[in-house]
């Protein structure tokens, strides 16, 4: 079973672009960072570019193993190389509700159950027997085909995280949560990051300085493997 019908999902693939601004809280406890910007989104490419305006200008790019980050006044660049395939993690939890599982099977996981009650579906999920060591359950709440909470344990069942959506809007057969909560829960401190995004623009052209982003030949790029 899926969490929505194989019409959204395939409506999903005619989604090309997105243009949204956000601004991100994140709290330890002990200090508050805040940024804000806009992000682009190049489905074809797989693309994430971020045009940071606070707290400092910068530019960041993520495309499959590899993140660019470019600070234009200081006139500095990085390129980070992964063997992993790499994401804006915050990002992401907007992205995939693109995916009817919230692309869970990506990563082995199945669904263990799930119940429906209204226009409510609750589903759990167990990570893959292999992985069952290091990576817990977690189970996924849609509320009117829109996300409402994931919750993700640690294998002796302990929370790790929560997410909390709302706010939705829609593209299509699409919501898409405007405002995410997320409350990690590790051994020593407890963090929270609240993202907000606004003016959300799907299938427009993107500014040519985001499709081709570039660093001056001037500017030296240095280099770095993760």
């Amino acid at each position: 079973m899926l969490l929505a019908s194989e019409g959204r999902f395939s409506f999903s693939q005619l989604l090309e672009t997105i243009s949204v601004e956000f601004r991100r809280g994140y709290n330890t406890g002990q200090r508050i960072e805040i940024s804000e910007g806009i992000i682009y989104y190049e489905a074809a490419a797989k693309k994430t570019t971020l045009d940071v305006a606070a707290p400092i200008r910068q530019w960041m790019q993520v495309r499959k193993n590899e993140i660019l980050i470019y600070y234009a006044k200081e006139k500095c660049a990085f390129r980070i190389f992964s063997k992993n395939p790499l994401s804006m993690e915050f990002f992401e939890a907007f992205l995939s509700v693109m995916k009817d599982d919230y692309g869970l099977s990506e990563f082995g996981y199945k669904m263990e159950s799930y119940e429906v009650r209204g226009g409510k579906l609750a589903s759990n999920w167990v990570p893959p027997l292999a992985m069952s060591k290091i990576l817990g359950p977690i189970s996924i709440e849609f509320q009117d085909n829109r996300i409402a909470q994931i919750d993700v344990k640690r294998p002796d069942g302990k929370t790790l995280s929560k997410l909390a959506f709302s706010n939705h809007v829609q593209f299509g057969s699409i919501y898409f949560p405007l405002e995410i909560r997320i409350t990690r829960y590790l051994p020593a401190e407890v963090i929270t990051e609240s993202i907000q995004y606004k003016n959300p623009r799907f299938n427009i052209p993107l500014p040519k300085e985001i499709v081709n982003l570039e660093i001056p030949p001037d500017i030296p790029v240095k280099e770095f493997e993760w």
